[in-house]
């Protein structure tokens, strides 16, 4: 009997072996080129579209550099770094997922393509949550394989891939219902664990901390949903014969980890020594009203493919609904890519009309068919929170539910976010019919238990196959001209600095863009720039001290040049609109020697910094 269980347990480890290198192999594809690349090591390309994902290699620079200069920063709410928003410094808020993933793959990559290896190691964190999350419930592998493919690779995960690398990692919700069903079912109901109730509920403490190491919005979004996720809690507690008050005091045992590590965050957003500085942590003045009506997702999302990587698609109807869609002016690409594999709508749809004459005569029916309508459920509340307020009107007054989630949480702005939990909570009750078909066809029909699954792993990956290649943007050069022979590189600015405030009330997503660029040329060196964070207050100073000009007034060098000797400046980088009379001007009073017609710096660093504000 010994042997007989061993022998089961090797093959289903190989089994869980070969889904975890399908999962990687496919990550390949659906990443080509970047993942050709990354294998590659080339340098002079990086994955993404060069907007939002432009600074990203300084960022990752700055984390690997803390990790060995200064390892305990790393563990606050954000990581702390002098280099931007200089001399004040500035918190990098840097999901812990992702922070994890730079380290790891720090040694085996290089600038240009550490950006990748993070997004591969994501979706493969998606694939495993959810294949993870089909065993525990029962599910056969193929089935468990097929459907974590499709959280794993799917239009929204490529699109966030091209322009926000850390909202990649969408496994918050899987490792949320995995814990559940660790706390709740009985050992020998579990494929995925035999072991004791004590180690899984340590293991069901670990999955809710790791859900929490996401990005901030799927944390805001868990938390938005949490009064819904706790009756989903107590109604499975219900449908295994848990008494609802232990149960509930399990779930909050724990669940203080995840308290904690939330307070840690929340109190200690910095290390000690920083927190009287201004470190870019103040809110941000961007009208959150514009981003709600701009940035919701529309039913028609949901059915279509990819938007941001390109609209190739071998199925006609579905290609010209894309098309439609694109056609549509409100949000962005990226936002609105939502789109549901057909096959999957398909049978959620039949899971629906299924539900009403499945059978429910034994305890495991009945716990079946309860959790396909409260997947249903979910997804229901998900869609509907992931419109914008004007999507339902009453009495001519937006009466969306996003709207009245706003004013509780005032930094979630963009509500089709919402989208890949309608996608999850869908494959998730298609994954439960489909389980709770093949228990069925063990009875009435010919062929063993399971046979149809192996269909999902092919069925994933001919209905969204990765016709539209992943988009990648060559490397900006490094900015050389400001680096001293030896040395530190010191403290300084791009001038004319300029604030033009956008539509969104931030600063011009052009200038933005502009900012973003130079952050990438300075990746790996130790170069402080002044204020170039969207949250720094002083930047409206900066407007009335007017360094949105060309300097060609005497008066205007002369401003300038007292607020460069006060802050403790050392090296400057002008753009095309300051004359070279403006520049060698400049240049001169402060002491300066031009190394390149666009920038000059001083050859012995101020070893004291003022704060801007101070000097404005």
């Amino acid at each position: 009997m010994h042997l007989l269980f061993s022998e089961r347990l090797r093959c289903q480890r190989k089994g869980d072996i070969a889904a975890l290198f399908v999962l990687v192999v496919l990550g390949y594809f659906y990443l080509y080129p970047c993942s050709s690349d990354l294998l590659n090591g080339i340098t002079t390309r990086i994955i993404g579209d060069n907007t939002d994902i432009l600074p990203l290699p300084l960022h990752y620079s700055i984390l690997i550099d803390t990790f060995w200069h200064h390892p305990s920063r790393l563990f606050f709410g954000s990581v702390y770094t002098d280099l931007l928003n200089a001399p004040e410094g500035f918190g990098l808020w840097i999901p812990w997922i992702e922070r994890l993933f730079v380290l790891l793959s720090a040694p085996f990559t290089n600038d240009a393509t550490r950006v990748t290896a993070v997004i591969w190691l994501l979706m493969l964190t998606n694939g495993l949550s959810f294949y993870l999350l089909g065993r525990t419930l029962r599910w056969s592998k193929p089935l468990s394989l097929g459907l974590a493919i499709c959280l794993a690779y799917n239009n929204y995960t490529r699109a966030r891939a091209a322009v926000h690398p850390a909202l990649v990692g969408v496994f918050s919700m899987p490792l949320i219902l995995l814990a559940f069903e660790l706390l709740l079912r009985p050992k020998e109901e579990s494929a995925f664990t035999r072991h004791s109730r004590w180690s899984q509920e340590s293991w069901g403490a670990f999955c809710l901390l790791a859900a929490a190491w996401a990005a901030h919005y799927y944390v805001i979004t868990v938390i938005i949903l949490s009064p819904w996720l706790l009756w989903y809690y107590l109604r499975r507690a219900a449908a295994w014969g848990q008494p609802l008050l232990p149960s509930t005091f399990r779930l909050f045992r724990c669940s203080i980890p995840v308290l904690v590590f939330f307070l840690w965050n929340a109190l200690l957003p910095v290390p000690w020594e920083f927190r009287h500085q201004d470190t870019g942590l103040s809110k941000t003045n961007i009208h959150q009203a514009s981003h709600l009506a701009n940035f919701g997702a529309h039913p028609i999302d949901y059915v279509g493919f990819d938007l941001k990587l390109g609209t190739e698609d071998w199925l006609k109807p579905r290609k010209k609904i894309t098309d439609q869609i694109c056609s549509i002016p409100a949000g962005n690409a990226h936002e609105r890519s939502n789109g549901i594999r057909w096959f999957v709508l398909t049978l959620f749809f039949l899971s629906i009309f299924a539900g009403c004459w499945f059978p429910k005569r034994t305890p495991e029916q009945q716990r079946s068919s309860e959790l396909r309508w409260l997947m249903i459920a979910s997804a229901a509340i998900c869609f509907l929170l992931s419109f914008s307020p004007q999507t339902i009107q009453i009495d001519y007054q937006n009466a969306g539910p996003i709207a009245y989630i706003h004013k509780i949480f005032p930094q979630f702005r963009v509500p089709c976010r919402f989208g890949i939990w309608v996608q999850f909570f869908i494959l998730a009750t298609v994954g439960e019919l489909c389980h709770a078909s093949s228990q069925m066809c063990t009875r009435f029909c010919w062929f063993p238990k399971g046979t149809v699954h192996w269909l999902f792993p092919f069925l994933a990956i001919a209905d969204y196959p990765p016709l539209n290649p992943m988009i990648s943007s060559p490397m900006l050069p490094l900015k050389t001209d400001i680096l001293p022979k030896s040395g530190p590189c010191g403290m300084g600015i791009r001038l004319p600095y300029t604030y033009q405030a956008s539509e969104w009330g931030g600063m011009d997503w052009a200038r933005e863009l502009e900012n973003y660029g130079l952050l990438q040329q300075l990746r790996g060196t130790n170069c402080a720039i002044i204020s170039l964070s969207n949250y720094e207050h002083g930047q409206q100073l900066f407007n009335q001290f007017g360094l949105g000009q060309n300097f060609q007034k005497r008066e205007k060098q002369d401003q300038w040049v007292q607020f460069a000797r006060c802050v403790g400046l050392d090296w400057i980088l002008f753009e095309p609109g300051i004359s070279e009379s403006a520049r060698a001007s400049l240049c001169s009073q402060l002491g300066f020697q031009q190394t390149t017609p666009e920038a000059c710096r001083t050859n012995t660093i101020h070893p004291l910094k003022k704060r801007v504000t101070d000097c404005l």
